[in-house]
């Protein structure tokens, strides 16, 4: 196979079809047996801040996210993508509300509140994410982001964000 481009190999991966070498950040194993451009493409989630969450979903063949360590914040909401969610025995999972960092100090009332209603769309987006994936209650969903809530892989696969414990990668 030749070198491809970054655009090539983006174009091939989201229509399932064979790239030259994997993305730094997603592992992507087409099946070794059966080339079919739809084969299972296995995904695991390293850096949230690479890719997101409608860049996966995006992906015309299934994708199969797989927590190897600790899945926090947005990289909980990425590892949601996946139509197979497995996670290896040690590993956790924590979701949460969004949280704001910036500094209000010397903002204006209506600048603060345009923030506050910004960070409530986006809990609510994630949120129905969360309870989309799940099939847990949107109310079930805001009660567990209310604070930091970790979950072992066990209790990942009960709540339903995890599909299943890993096997192999």
């Amino acid at each position: 196979m030749d070198k491809m481009t970054k655009t090539e190999r983006l174009k091939a991966a989201l229509a399932g079809q064979e790239v030259d070498r994997v993305p730094i950040s997603i592992w992507q194993h087409f099946s070794t047996v059966d080339q079919d451009p739809l084969s299972l493409a296995e995904t695991q989630v390293k850096t949230a801040r690479k890719f997101d969450y409608d860049f996966i979903k995006l992906m015309q063949s299934p994708v199969r996210t797989v927590c190897t360590g600790t899945a926090a914040s947005m990289g909980s909401i990425l590892f949601l993508a996946g139509e197979k969610r497995e996670m290896l025995l040690h590993t956790k999972i924590m979701i949460h509300d969004p949280s704001c960092s910036a500094s209000i100090a010397g903002v204006k009332p209506l600048e603060v509140q345009k923030k506050v209603d910004a960070l409530m769309e986006t809990r609510r987006i994630l949120c129905e994410i969360i309870a989309e994936r799940t099939g847990r209650s949107i109310k079930e969903v805001y009660k567990k982001t209310k604070e930091d809530t970790y979950f072992t892989a066990e209790e990942a696969v009960k709540f339903g964000i995890a599909t299943d414990m890993a096997d192999h990668l």
